[in-house]
């Protein structure tokens, strides 16, 4: 069951995380950069399959966001003060700003002495955005319609949600918070077809996710993808 009720919100600073003895940054900063060469490898395919197309105006659009997602360097616009950050690609060594830390005792009701507590984490560039608030909601509402519905009607940068996500989908984990850790890596997982592949994607997946079979088949796909990085952050088998 997943999570329904959040209890005992505290924000806590960054310097009181506790590392997991089998996980360092520099192994979660690798983790990272190998997710995103997978998924920039996916954008080019992607910008392959669409320069074979008719060039209507939607294809030229769709082909010039994925182009401009897989340049190294793009810029966005702080809101505050109108101040123009470059270089943002490297937003790993950022270093992280807040840290949520709630026990949800609802998660386990055959065991209400059992508190589960989850990490949520916001990194420190990202003063307009409350992510937390964002992480938190899908670690409530972690299915496709809600990430499609959200990303129509909120103006955000999905590639810094994306980052967020995957920060604390590693730090969920080295903490053993499993309930947590699926239903970010069920966001993750929409996320990551979602920039790579377009919101007119996504949709596309909720609708064949309405048959049974198909649905199931997605279902062992965000369980295999859940197993992986679980592999990749305590394991380390990808060294």
């Amino acid at each position: 069951m997943e999570p329904k009720h959040l209890d005992n919100l505290t924000f806590t600073s960054d310097s009181e995380e506790e590392i997991h003895p089998n996980i360092d940054k520099r192994s979660y900063l690798r983790w990272k950069r190998m997710q995103r060469n997978m998924e920039k490898e996916q954008m080019r395919n992607k910008v392959k399959e669409l320069e074979c197309l008719e060039q209507t105006e939607e294809i030229k659009s769709e082909i010039k966001k994925l182009r401009e997602t897989i340049e190294p360097i793009r810029d966005y616009i702080e809101t505050e003060g109108n101040k123009n950050v470059s270089d943002i690609s490297n937003k790993e060594n950022n270093n992280v700003n807040n840290k949520v830390v709630y026990e949800n005792t609802d998660i386990n009701k055959e065991n209400k002495s059992s508190n589960t507590t989850e990490t949520i984490i916001t990194q420190k560039n990202d003063e307009e955005v409350d992510y937390a608030k964002i992480i938190i909601y899908f670690v409530e509402n972690n299915n496709i319609k809600t990430m499609i519905d959200f990303l129509d009607n909120n103006d955000i940068d999905i590639h810094t949600l994306y980052d967020n996500i995957l920060y604390n989908l590693s730090e969920n984990i080295k903490s053993g918070y499993t309930e947590a850790s699926k239903a970010l890596a069920r966001i993750a997982y929409y996320l990551k077809y979602g920039i790579g592949q377009g919101r007119g994607f996504l949709k596309k997946l909720e609708l064949s996710m309405r048959n049974k079979k198909y649905k199931e088949s997605i279902e062992k796909d965000i369980d295999i993808y859940y197993n992986e990085v679980v592999d990749v952050i305590i394991n380390k088998k990808y060294e």
